[in-house]
């Protein structure tokens, strides 16, 4: 291998060697802004998914209450109606015989008169 020791080889490869390491020096510092814009952008990202993870974690404990609300109307509605039905029933069972109707109207027939 011969070296040449001219000035002018010497030199232009130095100055390729320098514009090679101002050119690395330069996608270095893109690449490290490139990752701090990257990690600024995933911190958002990250305080967004948290924001959006309270938000659905206090809407499902709605839903929870609600649903639990919504069971005890209809087990109360359920229980109205039980009671109600009861009542029917009852009602249904007074009677009155027609014999005690007739005597009671007779009475009043004979009152009348």
């Amino acid at each position: 291998a011969v070296v040449s020791t001219q000035s002018g080889h010497y030199g232009r490869g130095k100055e390729r060697h320098m514009q090679a390491k101002h050119k690395l020096e330069k996608q270095n510092i893109e690449l490290v802004t490139l990752c701090e814009t990257i990690k600024g952008d995933l911190e958002k990202q990250t305080h967004l998914l948290n924001d959006a993870e309270s938000a659905k974690n206090k809407l499902q404990h709605q839903v929870e209450l609600k649903e639990h609300e919504s069971k005890t109307m209809h087990e109360k509605l359920q229980s109205q109606e039980e009671k109600i039905s009861s009542l029917r029933d009852q009602i249904s069972s007074v009677t009155c015989p027609d014999t005690l109707l007739q005597s009671k109207e007779e009475q009043i027939n004979d009152l009348e008169e």
